[in-house]
């Protein structure tokens, strides 16, 4: 499952590719406040990406407010290309992926 926020349209224009690119993706759209008002179902051990812009160098605030009502069982790490301000990750330089939330992760 591929969520995906875009307020400009772009990230909508990759999950539609993506959707393309691979058949059986299912994909949704939480631009608009609506399809953030209610958390999903999301099944034990079910995979989901977020696209979304990284604004300031943070999650977009409509998105963090919809991850923190995911029910605590769901496991969830959010990466960013861009490292986010504050949180360099020592273990990795250069563009590699950086953490920037986590909450309920195993170690």
């Amino acid at each position: 499952m591929l969520w995906y926020f875009s307020p400009t349209g772009t990230g909508r224009w990759v999950a539609k590719g993506l959707e393309r690119a691979f058949p059986g993706l299912e994909t949704a759209d939480l631009t608009q406040p609506a399809a953030r008002a209610v958390p999903p179902e999301i099944p034990s051990g079910e995979l989901f990406t977020l696209l979304f812009p990284v604004h300031g160098h943070r999650l977009p605030g409509p998105l963090r407010c919809w991850l923190e009502r995911l029910p605590e069982t769901v496991i969830h790490q959010i990466l960013s290309l861009q490292p986010p301000a504050g949180l360099q990750d020592r273990n990795h330089k250069g563009a590699s992926f950086q953490h920037i939330h986590c909450r309920g992760s195993r170690p």
